[in-house]
């Protein structure tokens, strides 16, 4: 009798757990198909892309120039054939109009779809499997071609963004399970690449910093943020550098950083030379007495 009712409770524990992971793992495929598109191998351009990759060897370029590109994990790759290509991100180049909604905090996403975007290649180390860097490809005046080589984003960031399955992990922890829609997009005056996605018809950001910034006007890189609190970030920075293209954005300035300690600095010296001036004067009015 006991045996039966083991076997019903461990029955029903199983039923259970079954229950429990079905839905999170029918979420996570949901979430991996949206990211799987749209695919590169199915975009118009991939032919004439590839043309001009085997044309200009990238690979070749990064490694002959890896000094001037300053990226760490070049350092001890001497040979562009242990290099490989990981899968392409699109990225979508933000227009006037999408400058104007991150501003005013209107919808992104529609806006987004109607921009330009380019092809961000991750370069990965065959040997390691380390993220190297990256490559883009945008459309030129009408042609397909190279605008950066190296790359902005950490090798931790290009793995993310270019697999599907750690994307839909990513937004699981999040506590994101689902989504509509998604899109890349780099705003370089805030030197951020934007993973913009909607759940439930409003819009989230994910800032990638680029370089080895962890942190830029109060937004960490890596974490989600719902699109007001991007705004009311992001928004006075952008409007600052549109009023005056060569202010600070994005990156903290250090030279704006000492300013910002010279003053508690100052404000001491003079409590500290007012003190001596009082205890002074105290002293002779004590001795007046």
């Amino acid at each position: 009798m006991k045996s039966k009712v083991m076997l019903i409770m461990l029955i029903s524990l199983t039923l259970f757990c079954v229950v429990l992971t079905v839905p999170t793992f029918a979420s996570f495929s949901s979430i991996k198909q949206i990211f799987d598109t749209p695919s590169f191998e199915n975009a118009p351009e991939k032919t004439e892309i590839e043309a001009a990759i085997k044309e200009k060897n990238p690979l070749g370029f990064m490694v002959r120039n890896k000094d001037e590109l300053n990226r760490a994990e070049l350092a001890e790759v001497n040979d562009p054939t242990n290099l490989t290509l990981g899968r392409p991100v699109k990225v979508f180049i933000p227009n006037e109009s999408v400058f104007q909604a991150l501003m005013k905090n209107d919808p992104l996403t529609k806006l987004l779809k109607q921009c330009p975007y380019a092809w961000e290649f991750p370069v990965i180390n065959k040997k390691s499997g380390e993220f190297v860097g990256s490559f883009r490809i945008e459309k030129i005046q009408g042609k397909w071609e190279f605008s950066e080589l190296g790359g902005y984003l950490s090798s931790q960031t290009l793995s993310l963004i270019s697999d599907s399955s750690r994307l839909a992990d990513f937004m699981g922890k999040a506590g994101v399970y689902a989504i509509e829609d998604y899109a890349f997009f780099t705003v370089m005056p805030l030197h951020t690449t934007f993973l913009l996605v909607v759940k439930e018809g409003e819009e989230y950001l994910v800032p990638f910093i680029h370089g080895d910034w962890k942190e830029a006007y109060g937004l960490r890189s890596g974490e989600i943020y719902s699109r007001d609190k991007v705004v009311s970030t992001v928004g006075p920075v952008l409007q600052q550098f549109r009023e005056n293209p060569n202010s600070l954005a994005g990156y903290p300035n250090k030279t704006d950083n000492k300013n910002i300690f010279k003053l508690p600095l100052i404000v001491l010296l003079i409590i500290i030379f007012g003190a001596v001036i009082g205890f002074y004067v105290f002293r002779r009015r004590m001795g007046q007495v």
